[in-house]
């Protein structure tokens, strides 16, 4: 299980006290006693200064959790079980062994079996062409295609448990660097953002190795992209939490939360982005991936012996 953001308001809650005490400890040291403020009027300055500081992660508290594609996810995975022809038992994209067996049902269709061996003339001939043939590469581009998309959700997931870990490490932390915050000393913070760090497989199109066609399988191909710093995808965003005073840690805190929020809309564009390509890889080559519908389909009420019906497609 991931971090559950419903923690965030109670250590929302916390870095406002933290936040609290330190300010008064800034007034107090630098003499606004001085200025004819006792406790209680310096107190209520300083629970001024971190107003609104108990809704700091507000924007983060209705994000999905990885947990809520995995019923998605496993879905998908039956589907390619389905899909799945000899030979063909691993997630093309991936290359792990995410499917169990194959399907032997999908290699009991051609034009080889015993039923078939006999049937001669224009009509077996066209229909072993369009689809007893074609039956098993067809069902292994369909099982490619699919695997794209469960990868596409599974990359999805990983955005928002990066984000997620990452709101869990900035909430502690921020706690504890205000406790210390403007004392002698006091502690700074540096983390690697998850969401920025992590390399995430977003397939473009995916599964070459299960296309039947191969000028077909050479435009399709795997993206992995790696979420990186904004300036220039150099490498990993490495935010910091200035301890100098108490409003620096909420100023730096603010910040480093708008990066996350600048790192989910990335993430979500390069899944966008990914799954546009796939979409166009089909569309630009449907009859690798989907079978012509037999004329006979539409034959309602004519006779279907002859050479517009029988074995041909619409």
């Amino acid at each position: 299980m991931t971090f559950d953001v419903g923690q965030l308001p109670g250590r929302a809650a916390e870095l406002k006290q933290a936040g609290i005490d330190a300010a008064y400890r800034e007034m107090t040291r630098f003499g606004a006693g001085g200025q004819g403020g006792g406790y209680s009027s310096l107190y209520a300055a300083a629970e001024k200064y971190m107003e609104g500081v108990e809704s700091i992660y507000d924007d983060f508290l209705d994000i999905p959790a990885p947990e809520d594609f995995a019923g998605q996810v496993q879905s998908l995975a039956s589907a390619m079980g389905k899909l799945a022809t000899e030979g063909q038992t691993n997630d093309p994209v991936t290359n792990s062994q995410s499917v169990s067996g194959h399907n032997p049902n999908l290699s009991k269709i051609g034009s080889s079996g015993d039923l078939l061996d006999s049937w001669t003339g224009d009509a077996a001939f066209t229909y072993n062409r369009n689809f007893a043939d074609a039956f098993e590469p067809t069902a292994s581009s369909q099982y490619a295609a699919v695997s794209v998309l469960r990868n596409a959700i599974n990359a999805e997931a990983a955005v928002w448990a990066g984000v997620r870990d990452d709101l869990d490490r900035l909430s502690q932390d921020a706690i504890e660097v205000m406790k210390e915050a403007g004392n002698k000393g006091g502690n700074d913070w540096a983390a690697v953002l998850s969401i920025a760090a992590a390399v995430i497989a977003v397939p473009v199109t995916g599964g070459a190795s299960a296309i039947a066609i191969p000028a077909v399988a050479a435009g399709l191909s795997i993206a992995a992209t790696g979420i990186s710093a904004a300036s220039g995808g150099s490498g990993p965003d490495e935010l910091g939490l200035d301890g100098g005073s108490s409003d620096k840690v909420i100023s730096s805190l603010q910040k480093a939360l708008t990066r996350i929020k600048e790192h989910i809309v990335t993430g979500e564009q390069e899944i966008v982005n990914a799954m546009n390509g796939s979409c166009s890889a089909l569309d630009d080559n449907w009859r690798v991936f989907c079978l012509p519908e037999p004329a006979i389909t539409d034959a309602k009420h004519h006779p279907v012996n002859d050479q517009t019906m029988a074995g041909h497609d619409a």
